[in-house]
């Protein structure tokens, strides 16, 4: 028994969904940094690029980023008193 090793921990991962996030990730970021075009880009990417029914996680989180973006970018309407 001391004789044989631990098997090596192995994790199965999908290098879409781990683009797809990283790409989430790039866009959430850029937002926070200002660079709301790149941001909606990427999120565009995402929404984009990532079709499958095991990545709707991601496009939801990109629709709900360009979402804000939008919200954000809609300029305030001020009520001017006419003379």
């Amino acid at each position: 028994g001391r004789l044989v090793a631990e098997p090596p921990l192995r994790l199965s991962i999908d290098p879409q969904a781990l683009a797809a996030s990283c790409v989430l990730h790039s866009a959430t970021i850029a937002q926070e940094h200002g660079r709301v075009d790149l941001a909606a880009s990427l999120f565009r990417m995402v929404i984009e690029n990532y079709p499958k029914p095991q990545h709707a996680s991601y496009v939801e989180q990109a629709r709900a980023g360009l979402t804000l973006i939008a919200s954000q970018s809609v300029p305030s309407m001020r009520l001017v008193s006419a003379p």
